[in-house]
């Protein structure tokens, strides 16, 4: 039994393996898919401009986000290889493993390592929820880490409660400091953390040892089962065998000691109280528990997030356009409705975009009906056949509109459209707490039936080892003795007079008690062999042994037929009469340690479900579970295919392939669906390429090209919008030198924005000269000497230029020229 469970935990090992590898290659084909979008080129841009360790890199606000972890971990993508998806796509995926297998860690520190641990993995891996925010540069930096540490601290809460050790506490606080490094919505994770180890002691308090496999402390384990430090002990073996194995007044406490159920915190157990300090009655006993056991690192983390705090408020900026709610309602009904509700069900099939909108979920309606329906259902049937799950739904239906209150306080406004919770984005960390949930769901144990369940639980609530339930080691004990061969003689019958001796033990380990005749019979074997009728020691009415005995035939000597008896039998036979209890404790103490923690568990009363998971009950499970997997992946490809078209992948893509460029381009605004004019100045080709051409660009061009829609660069034309009126001078026009220069009059006046001009020229030598509109921005142009034009990006608005030469020695002369915006041809 012990081999097989130990292949059980491989099997489950290897199926969690193949589980986080099939996400990782779902999740790599989607990210193949896409490319950098929107906010990505801000920060990349940002992070290119700046060195890592500045200030201004590190501690700046972007979008009412502190995130310095997030910007260096962009420092590094781009000074790989500058706006690289496939360099990005390599990140994704590793903060992706790491945010798997943390949760892993967490679903099996809930459920142990056994084959219902894959069924919440499954939900997280794949589940639709943490599918929009993976794939968008931008938002996945701020939600893996945030999911990485939601699964990370929570584990580490269990295993510090469990084992007491403190590596666990600084474990977390890295962890959490990190994920605020991050994003900062990780202030949750203390409260999650905290909430999901209360759950769990809630939850599970009174289940079975064999169940509480979501803590177990491999040191508590082998104690347990006999092994490790004491497991002379364990086994009735060393100093204290006779306690271990002869009865007497110490038996039951060293029985319980070596079964002692998982424990929370040093010397206590789950959901029970310490045998050392009896506790007060408390409404809530599970989290004045966990509270107390945890202090230490509820208030590293508490401090931790005070901290953090102060440095967050001292250094975010209130994000532009920044309202009140606009329409909250109608976010609610899209977020809840059409995106949270289906999506736990592997919706929602559906996507709708609009460039150059991310997609949003767009279910049909029958859809949305039914999964509102069927998560009611849901709702139901798990608080009607599971013990104590009202509280873990509750807090997750408490934690989603947590998690929606900072997107519509800091989001949601006049203008924003009601598609914006549909995104989906926003709710990454709810997959994380969504299969928490149903790790304890599944962890808690199954309700009785109502006509058994007061005489159940009055059986758990007795001490366990007050009723031990009949096993198969106790079943052997109680097997028929064999007798003692011919010409040996049968043992004397014990009695209360004759006391064991602590000094031997016998060849099988077994306490070898020597016993002193006191009556004739004893002295007198043959006397008793014609009184008794056969070898066997007489046994009082109702004990084990007699009534398992086999009965010898009528007329048939039994001294004849018996076997030959081993010196542990006969010490063995010769052991005084023992009660059921003693019986069940050295039975535990001989058993193969796989059989430990079911001979341990309560007896589960007729005709109330077992525990263990009934083959019906594994059959249904997996059918959901596959059906799920099948939705997810159905909602995967969809929205993968909604996703994939990408303008910036065709314009970056389409740009890099002619570098270098024989001549620099002026700047120019990007394509809108590539980045909007909201993103002004830095939606201009030599902010938006200069990670990987800083030198394409420039304010001024002997040749007049742009790039077009989809990145290929095309010659030009400046429109006459405004003009250069005639200058006085008819041989030279304008004749620009000294200090001041000269006003070079338009034919109309210009609103303020990004112009440009064509400045045709003479200059005896090469010089330089600014260019501007009248008080407006100054544009430094080099020229050369001769008869040229000069095309020039000025910004401003107003009547007239103004050019001035750096060298007030030079003299240069203009002529007529246009004043305009430029198109290509």
């Amino acid at each position: 039994m012990a081999v097989q469970g130990r292949r059980a935990g491989c099997w489950v090992w290897v199926g969690i393996a193949v589980l986080v590898l099939a996400q990782l290659v779902v999740r790599g084909v989607v990210a193949g898919r896409g490319f950098f979008y929107w906010d990505d080129f801000l920060l990349i841009e940002h992070a290119f401009a700046e060195p890592l360790w500045s200030a201004d890199l590190l501690l700046t606000s972007h979008d009412g986000h502190v995130m310095p972890g997030a910007f260096a971990l962009t420092w590094l993508v781009t000074a790989i290889s500058p706006m690289n998806w496939s360099v990005a796509v390599g990140a994704l995926l590793v903060m992706q493993l790491a945010a798997s297998l943390a949760v892993a860690r967490l679903l099996v520190a809930l459920l142990g390592v056994r084959p219902a641990v894959l069924i919440p993995l499954t939900f997280y891996l794949f589940s639709p929820l943490t599918l929009p925010a993976f794939a968008w540069w931008a938002a996945a930096i701020n939600a893996l880490p945030l999911q990485f540490a939601l699964a990370w601290v929570s584990a580490d809460a269990l295993a510090y409660l469990r084992t007491g050790r403190r590596r666990y506490v600084i474990s977390a606080a890295l962890v959490f400091a990190g994920g605020l490094a991050f994003f900062e919505k990780a202030v949750v994770v203390a409260p999650v953390a905290f909430g999901i180890t209360v759950l769990a002691v809630h939850v599970c308090a009174h289940r079975a040892p064999r169940e509480q496999e979501f803590d177990r402390d491999p040191r508590a384990t082998d104690r347990a089962r006999g092994g490790g430090a004491d497991s002379d002990q364990a086994r009735g073996g060393g100093a204290d065998n006779d306690q271990a194995r002869g009865g007497g007044a110490d038996t039951n406490a060293h029985a319980a000691a070596s079964r002692a159920p998982t424990s929370v915190g040093r010397n206590r157990s789950v959901g029970s109280k310490s045998p050392e300090r009896p506790e007060a009655r408390s409404r809530f006993p599970a989290v004045r528990e966990v509270a107390r056991d945890g202090i230490i690192l509820w208030t590293t983390l508490a401090a931790i997030t005070l901290a953090w705090a102060a440095f967050y408020f001292a250094v975010v900026q209130r994000p532009d356009g920044l309202s009140r709610p606009g329409q909250p309602l109608a976010l609610l009904r899209g977020a809840f409705a059409d995106a949270l509700v289906p999506a736990l069900f592997g919706g929602p099939w559906g996507w709708e975009r609009w460039q150059p909108a991310t997609p949003w979920a767009a279910p049909p309606t029958f859809a949305v009906v039914a999964s509102a329906v069927l998560l009611i259902a849901v709702i139901v049937a798990t608080i009607r056949t599971r013990e104590r799950v009202g509280a873990v739904w509750a807090c997750f239906a408490a934690y989603v509109v947590v998690a929606l209150l900072p997107v519509m306080i800091l989001r949601d406004g006049p203008e924003t459209v009601a598609f914006l919770g549909q995104s989906m984005r926003y709710f990454a960390d709810v997959g994380v707490i969504a299969a928490a949930a149903l790790a304890l769901i599944l962890a808690a144990p199954r309700r009785l039936a109502a006509p058994r369940r007061l005489a159940a639980l009055r059986r758990t609530a007795a001490p366990r080892l007050a009723a031990p339930r009949r096993t198969a080691a106790l079943s052997r004990l109680a097997a028929p003795r064999r007798t003692a061969p011919p010409g040996r003689l049968a043992a004397p019958p014990r009695t209360a007079d004759h006391a064991p001796s602590d000094a031997t033990n016998d060849a099988n380990g077994q306490p070898a008690h020597t016993t002193t005749p006191t009556d004739a019979s004893d002295k007198h074997p043959n006397k008793q062999r014609e009184s008794t009728g056969n070898l066997a020691p007489q046994t009082p009415k109702g004990d084990p042994v007699q009534r398992n005995a086999t009965r010898t035939p009528k007329g048939e000597p039994a001294q004849r037929n018996a076997p030959r008896t081993s010196k542990g039998e006969l010490a063995q036979r010769n052991a005084p009469r023992t009660s059921k209890v003693e019986l069940a404790h050295r039975s535990a103490a001989r058993a193969p340690k796989a059989k430990l923690a079911q001979r341990n568990a309560p007896r589960t009363p007729k005709g109330a479900p077992s525990q263990r998971n009934p083959p019906r009950a594994r059959v249904i499970q997996t059918a959901v579970t596959v059906t799920y997997l099948a939705s997810a992946l159905l909602t995967t490809a969809t929205f993968t295919t909604s996703w994939s078209p990408s303008p910036a992948r065709t314009y970056v893509t389409e740009f890099r392939a002619q570098l270098p460029l024989d001549a620099p381009l002026l700047p120019q605004a990007v394509p809108w669906n590539v980045l909007a004019p909201l993103a002004f100045p830095r939606n201009y080709t030599d902010h938006f390429f200069a990670p990987i051409a800083p030198d394409a660009f420039t304010t001024s061009t002997p040749q007049l090209r742009m790039l077009n829609d989809d990145g290929r660069v095309v010659d030009a034309e400046l429109w006459w919008n405004r003009a250069i009126t005639p200058g006085p001078d008819p041989n030279c026009g304008y004749r620009v030198t000294g200090q001041t220069g000269a006003l070079l009059p338009l034919n109309g006046p210009m609103q303020v924005r990004d112009w440009t001009t064509q400045l045709n020229y003479l200059a005896d030598e090469a010089t330089t000269v600014a260019v501007s509109f009248d008080g407006g921005e100054e544009t430094q142009v080099d020229l050369q000497p001769g008869l040229n034009s000069r095309y020039v990006r000025i910004f401003g608005g107003g009547s007239a230029l103004h050019v001035r030469p750096l060298d007030p020695t030079q003299s240069i002369c203009v002529g007529v020229g246009p004043v305009g915006v430029v198109a290509h041809k």
